[in-house]
């Protein structure tokens, strides 16, 4: 016996002798149906949303609900981002690291933030509000491209979406914090340096005598974007011109004067010595002693001067590899 017939069986009205049968099964039946009918009202009422979230797979469920808000331009870039993803999981194919990342379109809470951050985006967009659009945009593209991983495509997608607007009126802040975003996320993931630094550029060249940054964008304590964009500059060229020391000394001398200006513009005098060494040891693969011995002296000085250890171990190393050529 189920729990509402346990309950409709010791009600007093069917425990009277004298109620014939019949009548208690229709009080019985009677009960239940007031019963059926409170539960029900109880029930709470689905909408057209909660229904469509219920049968449709979710993201077609809220692509449907993007383009009934008004937000078509939300559900048209969120509809290319899967579209995408799919693309590039069937290039590299079954078991490869790109096959096997979570995938957006089953991925409900990645779906919900870009969702969010569009919708605010293109909201701002169709008020006018281009300055709050851009930041929007970045704010999102960050949160993804210095995240985890996984989603390093996604936030690489949403930064060049941002570096591809344009917008009428004055926005060189934006568009230089736009650029210095993307540029530190390729430098630093050490994917594309090469368009990374060209980035890197373009900001530093929009930004000089400037006070812009972007803390609040990245959440994380920053300095100017000029500042940012040169020491960023420094570490990609100072990297690149170790690299070419053995095969190329002369361009990896050239590319260690730019590297030397770009960490003098940053205020990063152990950059400098670095660059400075650097072109000594390119001197010294030339057979250019007196110009090694020159330089490295330099910077032995200049390290004494600053008391800087490292710089002064490495230039008496240098220095010592000098005279003995």
């Amino acid at each position: 016996m189920s729990v509402p017939d346990a309950e409709l069986q010791l009600d007093p009205a069917l425990l009277d002798l004298d109620l014939s049968p019949i009548k208690k099964e229709r009080i019985i039946k009677a009960r239940k149906q007031a019963l059926r009918e409170k539960l029900r009202a109880d029930l709470p009422v689905l909408g057209v949303k909660e229904i469509r979230r219920f049968r449709l797979p979710y993201h077609e469920a809220l692509l449907a609900e993007l383009v009934e808000s008004n937000h078509e331009s939300t559900a048209e870039f969120i509809k290319q981002l899967l579209e995408y993803q799919e693309k590039i999981r069937k290039r590299f194919g079954p078991g490869t690291v790109i096959w096997l990342r979570p995938q957006l379109i089953n991925s409900k809470y990645q779906l919900d933030t870009l969702t969010k951050g569009l919708t605010k985006a293109e909201n701002a967009h169709n008020s006018g509000d281009f300055a709050t659009e851009c930041d929007e945009m970045l704010r999102l593209a960050a949160q993804y491209a210095f995240g985890p991983d996984d989603w390093w495509w996604l936030g690489e997608q949403l930064l060049y979406q941002c570096v591809s607007m344009h917008y009428p009126g004055n926005f060189k802040r934006q568009e230089a914090i736009a650029y210095y975003i993307i540029g530190k996320y390729l430098v630093e993931n050490g994917k594309k340096v090469e368009s990374g630094k060209y980035y890197l550029e373009l900001a530093r060249d929009m930004s000089i005598g400037k006070s812009w940054n972007c803390r609040k964008i990245l959440d994380a304590k920053q300095d100017t974007v000029f500042m940012e964009s040169c020491s960023l500059l420094y570490q990609a060229l100072i990297e690149e011109a170790r690299n070419l020391i053995s095969t190329d000394p002369l361009k990896a001398i050239e590319v260690s004067l730019v590297a030397r200006k770009r960490a003098a513009e940053a205020c990063n005098h152990d950059g400098e010595f670095e660059a400075m060494i650097v072109k000594g040891k390119c001197e010294l693969k030339l057979k250019k002693s007196t110009e090694a011995i020159a330089t490295i002296m330099k910077v032995l000085n200049r390290a004494v001067r600053k008391k800087n250890i490292k710089a002064l171990c490495e230039a008496k190393i240098s220095l010592a590899l000098a005279y003995l050529q």
